[in-house]
C-alpha cells in the first residue's frame, strides 16, 4: 500500500530529471551549431579578399626605354632612338588586365620622376597583342614632354604576358634615313608583392 501512493511521486520525479538531461543536451547542441557556424562565417570571411573590388597585380614587367634625339653624345650616342614595347596576351581563354607608367632615371644615382599609373580602356584579350610607343611615352601625366627618354615602361598585370622591347635607332642628319640599328628584348616577369589600396 505504501509503495503504491509512494509511485506517482517517485515517477514524476524521474520524468523531471530525464527531462533536465533532454534540456541540458539540447542545449549542448544549440552551442555545438552555433560554435560551427561561427567558425564557417570566420572561415569564409578570411578567404574573402578585404577590398574585392581591388585588382591585384601580381607580373611586373620593366622595359628599358629609348626615346628621341640625344645630342650631347655622353649619355649614348648622338642620334634618333626609339623604343616599341609589344604586349601580348597568351592565355587562350583568358582577358588579362594591367596598368602601365613611366619612370625616368634621374642622374649621378638620384631617383627621376615617374608618372602615375595609366590604365587602358579594357583587358587584353585571349591572343591579341597591343604595343605602346614615343607618343605614349610622352603622354604618361603628370610627367612633362621630353625630346629625349632614357628610363623604364612599366608593366603590371594579372597574369603573365608576353612582352618586347623593340629599339630602332638612325642618324641625326636625315631623320627619314635608311635605319641604322635594330634590337629586340625580350622581357621577363618579376612576381611582385603588391599592397592593396583602393584607389591605386
Amino acid at each position: 500500500m505504501g509503495d503504491s501512493e509512494e509511485c506517482p511521486a517517485g515517477c514524476a520525479g524521474r520524468r523531471n530529471e530525464e527531462a533536465d538531461v533532454r534540456r541540458f543536451l539540447l542545449m549542448l547542441t544549440v552551442l555545438a551549431l552555433s560554435i560551427s557556424v561561427v567558425g564557417l562565417v570566420g572561415a569564409a570571411q578570411t578567404t574573402q579578399p578585404a577590398t574585392p573590388n581591388v585588382i591585384i597585380y601580381q607580373c611586373q614587367y620593366a622595359v628599358k626605354v629609348v626615346q628621341g634625339v640625344s645630342e650631347d653624345g655622353v649619355t649614348l650616342g648622338w642620334g634618333l632612338f626609339f623604343t616599341c614595347v609589344n604586349i601580348h596576351n597568351p592565355w587562350s581563354c583568358k582577358y588579362v588586365r594591367f596598368r602601365v607608367k613611366l619612370a625616368i632615371a634621374g642622374e649621378h644615382g638620384d631617383p627621376g620622376p615617374i608618372s602615375d599609373w595609366r590604365y587602358p580602356r579594357q583587358p587584353l584579350p585571349p591572343d591579341r597583342a597591343t604595343e605602346y610607343d614615343g607618343a605614349d611615352f610622352n603622354a604618361m601625366p603628370p610627367l612633362p614632354s621630353y625630346s629625349f627618354i632614357d628610363g623604364y615602361f612599366i608593366i603590371q598585370s594579372e597574369d603573365e604576358l608576353d612582352v618586347v622591347g623593340v629599339y630602332t635607332g638612325s642618324g641625326l642628319n636625315d631623320p627619314k634615313a635608311q635605319l641604322a640599328t635594330m634590337h629586340l628584348e625580350r622581357v621577363p616577369a618579376q612576381r611582385i608583392e603588391i599592397c592593396v589600396t583602393p584607389g591605386i
